[in-house]
């Protein structure tokens, strides 16, 4: 089965692939690296992450004109790798947890980090059926 396949299957969109060394490149115009990447770095963070991600956490702090700082550091810490955001329909599933029903108006996105593009349907897969294992498991309490 192909990637795209597993794709389909799953109803798993990937929304964005982003080269982290090249967000860097004038990140200082760049509302992505401002909004997305040094919130990542952030352990407190509120966005939802995959737990691919971690390898970001400990970057430093910096301030958005201190791109040379930031991109030494993402060499020494072996971060040039591939964020990857996933989504998915939230399931509704009925009470005996036999079924569900979705939506692609309503759903759940992650952010996952990959060394290789191709690595991300897999984790994808497995954050969309967890997902789907928390929401049946909601279902039948």
């Amino acid at each position: 089965m192909s990637a795209l396949d597993d794709l389909r299957e799953n109803d798993i969109s990937l929304d964005r692939i982003v080269w982290i060394g090249g967000t860097v490149g004038g990140f200082s115009d760049d509302d992505f690296f401002e909004d997305v990447i040094l919130e990542l770095c952030d352990r407190e963070t509120t966005m939802r992450i995959h737990e691919s991600v971690p390898p970001l956490w400990g970057m430093p702090e910096l301030a958005t004109d201190d791109e040379e700082s930031w991109l030494e550091a993402a060499a020494q810490n072996d971060i040039n790798g591939f964020l990857v955001q996933a989504s998915t329909p939230i399931p509704k599933y009925f009470k005996d947890g036999c079924g569900f029903m979705s939506s692609w108006g309503y759903t759940a996105h992650t952010w996952i980090y990959v060394a290789r593009p191709e690595d991300a349907v897999g984790l994808a897969v497995e954050w969309r059926n967890a997902l789907h294992d928390a929401k049946k498991a909601e279902a039948q309490q």
